[in-house]
């Protein structure tokens, strides 16, 4: 029985997607991978079709390049996606018609910006996350503790395991310690 009852809502415990490994990737993921990482190769292109020198932007250009395809693979975010590659399109297309440094340094920054932005909406939605874990297993302990009350109530729990050598299934921490079997 791979899920949690609390306040009588059921939460299925669903695989997560893991980063590193692309074959646990959703459909969806994949494209938006492929999708993104096809444009920023087309953007890198085009910067280098019409402004491939001084070698400072040559280079740059491949950093921007990767810094997108990284945002593409590893971050399944679609408005950072786009945004992205606005930015890197605005910003190339601003050199190339002036030629001034500081578009490279915007570009740069505006990125770094934007993953600013998601990294503060990721950490927001893993506290959320990591409080509603925290209700779940609090509603399993007290129901595993009702559960316990019971059967020690009903004789259901043999005299072995009724003492358990003392032992409570939970430690003060609220994690469940190695030995204990909740069945």
């Amino acid at each position: 029985h791979n899920s949690l009852h609390t306040n009588n809502t059921t939460t299925a415990a669903k695989p997560k997607s893991r980063p590193l490994n692309c074959l646990t990737w959703s459909s969806s993921r994949i494209r938006l991978a492929i999708l993104g990482c096809l444009t920023s190769s087309l953007v890198l292109s085009i910067r280098l079709y019409f402004a491939y020198k001084p070698t400072a932007y040559l280079i740059h250009s491949i950093v921007v390049f990767a810094d997108m395809a990284l945002i593409h693979l590893f971050t399944n975010c679609k408005w950072l996606s786009v945004s992205g590659e606005i930015t890197t399109m605005l910003f190339a297309v601003l050199y190339t018609i002036t030629k001034q440094t500081v578009f490279e340094l915007m570009e740069t920054t505006m990125i770094a910006v934007l993953c600013s932005f998601h990294m503060m909406g990721s950490r927001k939605r893993h506290r959320e996350g990591e409080g509603r874990l925290l209700e779940d297993l609090t509603g399993l302990q007290v129901e595993v503790g009702e559960y316990l009350v019971l059967a020690q109530r009903d004789g259901l729990l043999s005299q072995h395991e009724e003492q358990g050598n003392g032992q409570s299934p939970f430690r003060g921490n609220g994690s469940v310690t190695a030995g204990s079997r909740m069945s």
